[in-house]
């Protein structure tokens, strides 16, 4: 492989590997910033008859964490009526976890950005090398790479997403302000395992679209020619 083809292929590899994340990133917001996914995501789950507080209650505190994931200035005091007894939405356990997730939140905007930035990087580097050949076999290579990622995560959740979930957690937190209590946090009440399995569910989803986009881009640049000549 010549210089001009191995760098071809290097930057479309870095491309698609970087793009793709970028793209995982993005989707998992389209979700996380919708409140009305998660208004369905629980009436799909049954959360409604199981909270212990009205559906408008519910979608008061659905509105106003959604509105702090984003960044507004919400400090979780409006009081609200749960089995019976007037109380403010989220307890201080429950505050102090928020703001753990949208630190996490944050992180994660910062390194989409990153990542977008050195896709575009990878594509004008690649597309200067002429070989979109090499470019799109590269490009191949890196959404392998996810695909097999992909279909491991996705294995190991249909086999025990409870234990899949767990260990995000475990990994991902510095505390144990995650473990919520439903006998007195109204947050895992609205948001059990199985919510979390669908928005799990919707993310992947939209991913793979990505996902097969980035493959048939990738087979259509490696049957590409160079000019009059195939590379």
């Amino acid at each position: 492989m010549s210089g001009a083809k191995a760098r071809a292929f290097f930057f479309g590899l870095v491309a698609a590997i970087s793009g793709l994340m970028a793209a995982l990133l993005i989707s998992l917001f389209v979700f996380a910033y919708n409140p009305g996914f998660y208004l369905w995501a629980m009436e799909r789950g049954g959360v409604y008859q199981t909270a212990g507080t009205d559906r408008q209650s519910i979608e008061l505190v659905v509105g106003d964490v959604v509105s702090y994931l984003r960044g507004a200035d919400v400090d979780f005091t409006r009081v609200i009526t749960v089995d019976g007894e007037a109380r403010a939405e989220l307890n201080p356990k429950e505050t102090s976890h928020m703001s753990d997730v949208r630190s996490l939140f944050r992180l994660a905007v910062w390194l989409c950005v990153g990542c977008a930035a050195v896709c575009a990087a990878g594509m004008l580097l690649a597309r200067r090398q002429n070989r979109p050949r090499s470019a799109g076999a590269g490009a191949l290579a890196g959404a392998g790479v996810w695909v097999v990622i992909g279909l491991t995560v996705c294995f190991a959740a249909r086999s025990d997403f409870f234990g899949l979930f767990f260990s995000f957690h475990e990994r991902v937190f510095a505390n144990d302000l995650w473990q919520l209590d439903p006998r007195t946090d109204l947050l895992i009440r609205l948001m059990p395992t199985g919510f979390f399995g669908a928005f799990a569910a919707a993310v992947g989803g939209l991913w793979a679209v990505c996902l097969l986009a980035a493959l048939i881009a990738g087979v259509r640049m490696s049957a590409r020619r160079t000019g009059s000549r195939r590379e």
